[in-house]
């Protein structure tokens, strides 16, 4: 999707500035530095479009897509579009002998993002209006009780904070890995295999029931592994050591849906 929007937000452009060392790794590249230098034009611009996650997979899906990690760690892609640089990654987020503060602007979004997540989306019409209808006469939506953060959120904000400071890094790809907030119970969890694999018989079977579903549903893996969303299990993979769970999902179908007719959903209950 492509956002072009008189209400962006107050956002100025700024050119990169390059290190030495990465001016010399684009030289020995062969890419061109008049065109990567050409932004500074732009310096102190208003932004005037956004580019979303599912239009840049599609670009980084394309055969002359070419992705470069420059010495400073910053990545530059040459695209369709031109040369994306991206900034030179900085993952202090907070000292740490420090915990992040906790500001009122700090603790609404993080209240926001609870209330929006709370229960998943129905999938019927009739089940969708009537959740809807509902939030109408919720309280904390009314303004009746307080809707600042409990304090045990914020624990467990914090918490995962915590985890993501101090797991986050940068492969080789130079895209970010953070590892699972795992909550304890990770022990007791069984690997689900068996489980998956029934569900998964019985979605094959399912799908071939309709319209060419099976086809769409085979070509929305394909495009996400070419995006980098979702990756082949190996054999190497199964023999490392931790917690592994086998997720099916399933096809829903949306026959009034005006872009995805049919779309994948985890079952991971």
């Amino acid at each position: 999707m492509i956002v072009g929007s008189p209400n962006l937000p107050n956002t100025k452009f700024a050119a990169p500035i390059f290190s030495p060392e990465d001016s010399l790794y684009l030289k020995n590249s062969s890419i061109d530095m008049s065109r990567v230098l050409s932004s500074v034009h732009h310096n102190g611009q208003k932004i005037d479009m956004i580019l979303g996650n599912d239009m840049l997979s599609w670009i980084s899906a394309q055969p002359d897509y070419h992705k470069h990690i420059l010495p400073s760690g910053r990545a530059l892609e040459q695209t369709q579009l031109g040369i994306i640089v991206h900034p030179v990654p900085r993952l202090i987020l907070w000292h740490k002998s420090r915990v992040p503060p906790l500001y009122e602007e700090y603790q609404l979004p993080i209240n926001i993002a609870t209330v929006l997540m709370d229960s998943s989306e129905p999938e019927d019409a009739m089940t969708k209006l009537t959740h809807q209808i509902a939030q109408f006469w919720r309280v904390e939506n009314l303004g009746i009780e307080n809707v600042s953060v409990s304090e045990s959120t914020k624990k467990a904000t914090i918490d995962l904070l915590q985890v993501f400071y101090k797991t986050v890094k940068f492969n080789k790809e130079g895209k970010p890995e953070v590892a699972l907030p795992y909550n304890g119970n990770e022990l007791r969890l069984a690997d689900n295999y068996s489980v998956a694999y029934k569900r998964f018989i019985s979605l094959v079977a399912t799908l071939k029931k309709g319209k060419n579903l099976l086809n769409i549903y085979n070509e929305i893996i394909v495009g996400q592994e070419i995006a980098g969303f979702i990756e082949k299990v190996t054999t190497a993979m199964m023999k490392t050591k931790g917690p592994k769970y086998t997720i099916p999902h399933r096809g829903v179908v949306k026959e009034d849906s005006l872009t995805t007719k049919l779309r994948i959903v985890p079952r991971c209950v």
